[in-house]
């Protein structure tokens, strides 16, 4: 199938860019027949030389036309095989169009040349205190990136990662656990900056910053990306509407195409979440041990979108001191 797409897709390339010459090719034919025809109706004289003009031109017609046909597509190449910059140029076509504004816009086509194929996100939550209001929550990321050229390198420039725990306990806020970027084309490209010893965040070293960085995507490859983290949260008495800096926030900082969220209670005790980004309005959902929320689907998320998730409960006096 898709053979016959690439197919179909070069020969309309060689038609549009040879349109003058097929006219051509077919006038001379349209004219043969007219000849022939006139012969036939004995308008010409039919003589030697008529004939053999006929059939030496028919003999022409169809061996030029049969090698200019194969020379032509073997020698044409379709849109997608051109040179990254003529590709690009071809976008912006008017007469006006600076070379400044062609740099400008290959730039920037450069810039959004990859993307979250599919973006999994497993949170679980281990520890629910109602009395000293936090949670203590586990996070697995795992994020599948894609360059979309098979002739140029991607350059990923916003790498960075900053984990900062909503609480700190006994002057700690958690752990980084995973961190990882593996290069499925190239192993000896991958980065494994955390693996093994865990990275403590405690109250001298009140996040975890990873700067941004770049890092390269071979032609018409794909890296994983994995980070996995245990923090502790706040647990709020009622639900703020406004997105802040108490919600869970990840952010989406490329076109993300499918998203696998899951968040699972592994306490007795029953919390309540808001999800917010992923659908057009915000999702409520009361967390029980075996009612976990999830959301898997084909949803094309922005870059510069954030998926904030938010854990609150509300209750009374008399359920706090209990």
């Amino acid at each position: 199938m898709k053979k016959s797409s690439s197919l179909r897709q070069q020969i309309k390339v060689l038609y549009n860019r040879f349109k003058l010459v097929y006219i051509g090719y077919i006038t001379l034919l349209f004219l043969y027949v007219v000849v022939i025809i006139l012969l036939k109706l004995k308008v010409i004289p039919e003589g030697a030389f008529e004939i053999s003009f006929a059939a030496s031109l028919l003999e022409d017609l169809i061996f030029f036309g049969i090698l200019g046909l194969v020379t032509l597509y073997l020698s044409v190449r379709k849109p997608d095989e051109e040179d990254f910059h003529l590709r690009v140029t071809s976008l912006a076509n008017g007469k006006k169009v600076t070379q400044q504004a062609h740099k400008y816009l290959s730039e920037a086509i450069r810039s959004i040349l990859a993307y979250n194929e599919k973006l999994e996100i497993k949170i679980k939550i281990k520890e629910v205190n109602l009395r000293e209001r936090y949670i203590f929550i586990h996070v697995e990321q795992y994020q599948l990136m894609t360059n979309m050229c098979r002739d140029i390198r991607y350059s990923v420039k916003t790498m960075g990662v900053t984990i900062e725990p909503g609480k700190f306990i006994d002057k700690s806020g958690g752990q980084v656990t995973l961190l990882h970027i593996i290069d499925e084309g190239n192993p000896q490209n991958s980065q494994y900056i955390i693996d093994g010893d865990p990275y403590d965040i405690s109250e001298e070293k009140r996040s975890f910053n990873v700067p941004k960085q770049d890092y390269l995507i071979a032609e018409d490859n794909q890296i994983n990306w994995r980070l996995c983290y245990r923090i502790y949260g706040s647990l709020f008495d009622k639900l703020e509407e406004k997105i802040s800096t108490n919600w869970l926030l990840i952010p989406l900082q490329y076109f993300t195409q499918r998203l696998n969220l899951e968040v699972t209670n592994d306490t007795d005790t029953d919390i309540s979440i808001c999800v917010a980004g992923i659908e057009p309005n915000q999702v409520h959902h009361r967390l029980k041990k075996k009612n976990p929320y999830t959301f898997a689907r084909e949803v094309y998320f922005e870059k510069g979108n954030n998926l904030a998730i938010f854990f609150y409960d509300e209750i009374n006096d008399n359920e706090r001191d209990s």
